[in-house]
């Protein structure tokens, strides 16, 4: 495999096993004995994959959800290192679209008084669709779709919050979609108990958006990258370099840092170079090689394509579709979160043959 000296956990400075830790989508806070435990147990859990994965990345949404399908040879065989990578490496992106919940939800009929119209009509039909006794049946239907549709290995989930975001209260929205959350948990678990074969049911997996945010734009190096080899092989990592929000320039990790949310226009501006990229062969350094089906080519070809006005006037990225207007920050988040899923057990699978080579 590398022919470069590495440093075993304990010899790592705790820049290194950030670096390390947030190559493996962990948690990054705590003492440096902590972050070593965590990585250790980590890699202690690592299990073969018997074949390609197939996964499902759920971008959560009270309406709409993002959907994201990918296949990912590259964690099937020998491990790919920075000093060769192995062939068929390239993601295949199999769907890439929303999901409308709304159209889950079972017909039904509301009445409402006479001179109830316009909004307060809406509200009422709202809250009668996102009531426990709907939605449970939408979260149903969703995850039977997703299992028979696509057959997935894994299905990634994005973790919601349950913060008011610095306001008096929580927000109903944020309430329902936490609602809808649990509900699909519950289907997933309730579907694998009741298989003939638990064994092999996909994993649902949490996704904390921070940290797949974080491990894509929160920015290192084109030449560390997103490879966990670089924190065994350097003596002090040098990460100084990421995306800045506005306008894609290269700027200071300190500053990005400081913000409590990156900007969704990075997030987008990163899957967009990503799909520039892939119109064109990639020389090896680059972190992401795409290859779309035709279906997921359409949505592709039209991510940068178009954009909305808001009620304020303020454009917003967003593209046609035949199921209608998608923001783009819900595409891309769908992504960006199977792609950082894919790349963790990369470099789990990566860091676990490493550590057990020889060092000469």
């Amino acid at each position: 495999m590398s022919s470069r000296k590495l440093l075993p956990l304990p010899a790592l400075k705790a820049d290194q096993l950030y670096h390390a830790a947030t190559c493996l989508g962990l948690a990054t806070t705590g003492i440096k004995a902590s972050i070593e435990n965590a990585i250790t147990h980590y890699i202690a859990e690592r299990r073969p994959f018997a074949k390609v994965p197939r996964i499902i990345s759920v971008d959560m949404g009270i309406k709409n959800l993002g959907l994201c399908v990918l296949e990912a040879p590259s964690l099937v065989g020998e491990p790919r290192t920075r000093d060769g990578i192995a062939k068929s490496t390239a993601v295949k992106v199999l769907a890439w679209k929303k999901v409308d919940v709304l159209s889950q939800v079972a017909p039904m009929t509301i009445t409402t008084p006479a001179k109830m119209k316009g909004q307060r009509a809406a509200q009422v039909a709202d809250a009668s669709i996102f009531g426990p006794s709907k939605l449970s049946k939408t979260a149903l239907s969703i995850a039977q779709d997703l299992l028979h549709t696509y057959q997935p290995s894994h299905i990634l989930i994005e973790r919601q919050r349950f913060r008011s975001g610095g306001a008096s209260a929580v927000q109903e929205w944020t309430l329902r979609v936490n609602m809808l959350e649990s509900m699909l948990y519950a289907c997933f678990e309730t579907m694998k108990s009741n298989s003939n074969l638990p064994s092999v049911f996909p994993d649902t997996v949490e996704m904390s958006p921070a940290r797949v945010a974080r491990f894509w734009c929160g920015g290192t190096s084109e030449a560390e990258g997103t490879d966990v080899e670089a924190a065994l092989s350097r003596p002090q990592l040098k990460s100084k370099m990421l995306l800045s929000k506005q306008s894609g320039k290269i700027a200071g990790r300190d500053k990005l840092a400081k913000q409590n949310k990156i900007d969704k226009n990075v997030k987008i501006a990163v899957v967009k170079a990503w799909l520039a990229a892939a119109e064109t062969p990639l020389p090896p350094h680059l972190d992401v090689q795409l290859e779309f089906t035709d279906e997921a080519r359409l949505v592709a070809d039209a991510f940068g394509s178009d954009t909305k006005k808001t009620r304020g006037g303020r454009k917003e990225a967003a593209l046609s579709t035949d199921s209608g207007p998608v923001k783009l920050d819900d595409l891309a988040d769908s992504l960006l979160q199977g792609l950082a899923w894919v790349r963790w057990e990369e470099n789990r699978r990566k860091l676990a043959a490493l550590l057990q080579e020889p060092q000469g």
